[in-house]
């Protein structure tokens, strides 16, 4: 891993490729993890980056709510011609398309749940190269792909996206451009953040957005209230009339 002069990251090369033409046949295994030191905490927000293939042939992931090696959010892709990279046939047919898919390291993933596991093939608009868009709002992420909503991952359990977004390779080499975070639950002037904060499922408490309550909220809501109990163990049947168990006239006063 290493940055050029203008600033983009090239993943699974020693030195940045220095010509911008041809590709470089040779599609070298690279096993290289790279990851940001910032922590993104569990809200709303948008990873974006533009991914150049620089090898006839890659095959890597972006990797996001990284806070363990074995747990984080993986979105794979693949695109070229292997066989021309290995060197297998002379013929190239080139980048046509990219092949995405996105899995967690649970055990509940893949197996037990639908849509744990979502993939799509995408055909690429720009050579070589495809605009890459991660929309997490906290348990669940959109992946778009050059202006294209792909496909939507929530966690198993409801649990926020939050840690590190890196970059890993497994063969061949890329040039990353223009990799960005955009936080979308800051508050406005004025506005208390937790209003526009977005996260995710808590068993001891459901999350909340802006006026909108939660289910166990509304329901309560909809029932009729209970009689609160007094300081002095009376029990308030109205704003105005107060009787302790044995019937007797509460001395509370009603501010009690």
């Amino acid at each position: 891993m290493v940055h050029d002069a203008g600033g983009d990251l090239h993943v699974g090369r020693e030195r940045p490729k220095e010509s911008t033409g041809a590709l470089d046949r040779a599609a070298n295994a690279r096993l290289v993890f790279v990851r940001s030191a910032d922590w993104l905490a569990a809200g709303a927000y948008v990873v974006r980056m533009r991914i150049h293939f620089t090898t006839a042939f890659v095959s890597g992931a972006v990797v996001f709510g990284h806070w363990r090696r074995d747990r984080d959010l993986r979105l794979d892709f693949s695109a070229g011609d292997y066989e021309y990279a290995v060197g297998r046939r002379e013929q190239n047919d080139s980048f046509r398309s990219v092949q995405l898919n996105l899995h967690g390291l649970w055990e509940r993933d893949n197996e037990h749940l639908p849509q744990s596991a979502p993939a799509a093939g995408h055909e690429l608009v720009q050579p070589a190269a495809f605009d890459l868009e991660l929309h997490v709002r906290g348990p669940s992420v959109l992946v778009v792909v050059d202006g294209e909503p792909q496909f939507r991952y929530t966690t198993h359990d409801g649990s926020p996206i939050e840690g590190s977004v890196g970059l890993a390779m497994n063969r061949g080499a890329i040039r990353v451009q223009l990799p960005t975070v955009q936080r979308l639950d800051v508050a406005e002037p004025g506005q208390a953040r937790a209003a526009v904060a977005a996260v995710g499922l808590d068993i001891g408490a459901s999350p909340k957005s802006g006026s909108t309550a939660c289910c166990s909220s509304a329901r309560a809501a909809s029932r009729p209230a209970r009689s609160a109990r007094c300081c002095c163990g009376c029990r308030r049947r109205s704003p105005t009339t107060r009787r302790t168990t044995s019937g007797a006239t509460c001395p509370c006063s009603p501010s009690c």
